[in-house]
């Protein structure tokens, strides 16, 4: 809503400039052109210092947000117990927010992401290789379906990271490194 109020407030100001140029500009007073430069940097400073009382008031930070509480305890753990370069494999996709939290502030790579499309033609193939691997895991790891996975890869993945009570894969013999109320994450061998 304060957006929108700036935005109209943004319009109007240059509704009024445009309005008064046309004016200034007929009048060739060389007073009415120095008070209208002035004008302009006067009115912009207001705008500055409006913009930066609303972002004061409205911005809050990921990590602060209640929305985001649940993400908060397995980001700041992950930040903290897991320093290597190993990659993750998320279950859920249709969860932005987690992936996004772990990649963001948790620091960690993820090894496919269904939104992180590459912009570059040159990684697009990666990109799919990783999406056929990482649905080929979670295959695995559902039904126990033996597959080959790329040597490349295979040094990559390090953790898998579900959520607690939508599962459905079979995980029961690897190593939990981290539980909570949400989420479980697990060491890969493959």
């Amino acid at each position: 809503l304060l957006t929108i109020i700036l935005l109209i407030q943004v319009v109007l100001n240059i509704i009024y400039f445009l309005n008064y140029n046309t004016q200034i500009i007929k009048s060739k007073s060389v007073t009415q052109k120095r008070y209208f430069n002035l004008s302009i940097f006067k009115n912009l400073f207001v705008f500055l210092i409006i913009s930066l009382i609303v972002t004061k008031a409205t911005y809050v930070h990921p990590l602060d947000d209640k929305k985001f509480i649940k993400y908060h305890s397995i980001t700041s753990w992950v930040k903290i117990n897991i320093d290597n370069k190993e990659e993750f494999i998320i279950e859920n996709q249709k969860d932005v927010d987690l992936i996004n939290f772990l990649r963001v502030f948790g620091k960690q790579k993820i090894f496919y992401d269904e939104e992180g499309f590459p912009f570059s033609p040159k990684y697009i193939l990666e990109y799919k290789n990783r999406k056929i691997y990482h649905e080929k895991i979670i295959k695995y790891f559902k039904e126990k379906k033996p597959f080959e996975i790329n040597n490349n890869y295979n040094n990559l993945i390090g953790y898998l990271l579900i959520e607690k009570n939508n599962s459905a894969l079979n995980i029961e013999k690897l190593d939990t490194i981290y539980e909570d109320d949400i989420f479980i994450i697990k060491k890969t061998r493959f």
